[in-house]
């Protein structure tokens, strides 16, 4: 963005500058060639925005399975309504997304995480003659929003499928449990930190219990530390907590694990779930002080969500099962708002929400 564009007659352009940094992003979007510049191209009206606590530009991620089996991901400006289509990535990578026979109705997703600005696939199967499946990746892929470039990660100490993912406040990527080729009671204690900026893995301690191990789960960031349940549903389930200050894990609470009955999520330092039992499609937050789970908004339209990624007050989700249609539904928090973001083809594998893509 050149110094002197005309974005307001008569003023400099860092007062200008300073002025539409207060402006709310739909207000700014389709008013002239100019402004939509600084809004795309300006990486100081970005941190202004953020310094002056006022909302930056977040896009919506979604990895596709088209109609002929090609996966390929896609991004959605919320401002303009477009997708744009990532560029390929490096590696030719067979995911197996189907269920394999000795376990009914398993689907095979791919697990991946956000940073600032990068989006980081870390876990996957792939099939290995029959219905047995192995990891998929051997190394994380890192997507980089800013540069529009895939690259590769350091590889992992233990390539994994059916593990726990998440990220925490250190913008740290922790995996945990899962299975490698075979089953192994070691590896589903194990867990691993993935320092990005450094391009390192560390190992952190161990888990007390292996039940993390039989599904992708996703680990909650909230509070500076990760949170995670096993199982789906309504079987009795482990909850665990891993602080990353103090480098241990911890029991959860009742009465946090005792709501925690579906897909969860955390944004602005609650946690979002949707209940699994009863087929309700309710969002509910987790009240901290209350010790309480309380009702969000309720519709049909998030009936078997099977996972959650939020952001700045938007929750999205995938609705769907294995076969026939999945599409990706948004929540408003604020105004209980629930709709569809129709995607640009095929069905929606995995979702994540961070920085618009360069």
């Amino acid at each position: 963005m050149r110094e002197n564009e005309d974005l307001l007659p008569g003023l400099p352009w860092h007062l200008t500058v300073q002025c539409l940094a207060r402006v709310p992003l739909t207000s700014l979007w389709g008013v002239s060639p100019a402004w939509q510049d600084l809004l795309y191209t300006s990486h100081y009206f970005q941190r202004l925005r953020s310094s002056l606590g006022m909302p930056t530009f977040d896009w919506l991620y979604a990895f596709l399975r088209t109609d002929d089996g090609t996966l390929c991901w896609f991004a959605y400006d919320p401002l303009a309504l477009k997708w744009h289509q990532l560029p390929p990535m490096q590696n030719d990578i067979a995911f197996y997304l189907g269920s394999p026979e000795h376990i009914v109705g398993r689907f095979h997703t791919v697990q991946c995480v956000s940073t600032p600005g990068r989006l980081i696939l870390l876990a996957g199967s792939k099939a290995v003659g029959g219905a047995r499946t192995h990891p998929a990746l051997d190394r994380p892929l890192i997507f980089e929003a800013e540069e529009r470039r895939w690259r590769s990660g350091a590889p992992f100490r233990v390539p994994r499928k059916w593990c726990v993912c998440g990220t925490a406040e250190d913008n740290k990527v922790y995996v945990a449990s899962g299975c490698g080729p075979e089953w192994d009671m070691a590896i589903s204690k194990s867990a691993e930190i993935y320092d990005v900026e450094a391009d390192a893995w560390g190992t952190a301690e161990a888990l007390g219990s292996s039940k993390f191990s039989g599904e992708a789960i996703s680990a909650v960031g909230v509070g500076g530390s990760l949170h995670m349940v096993s199982g789906k549903g309504v079987m009795i389930k482990d909850g665990a907590v891993y602080d990353p200050s103090r480098r241990v894990w911890s029991k959860m609470s009742p009465a946090l694990l005792g709501g925690w009955d579906g897909p969860c999520v955390g944004m602005d330092g609650r946690f979002y779930s949707v209940n699994e039992s009863g087929g309700s499609g309710r969002l509910k937050a987790y009240d901290e002080e209350e010790e309480s789970w309380v009702s969000v908004v309720e519709s049909e339209r998030l009936i078997g969500v099977s996972q959650l990624a939020g952001s700045r007050g938007k929750i999205c989700g995938i609705v769907g099962g294995e076969e026939g249609e999945r599409r990706v539904m948004v929540v408003d928090v604020a105004c209980k708002r629930v709709m569809e973001v129709e995607t640009p083809m095929g069905r929606p594998i995995a979702i994540q929400v961070l920085a618009r893509m360069g």
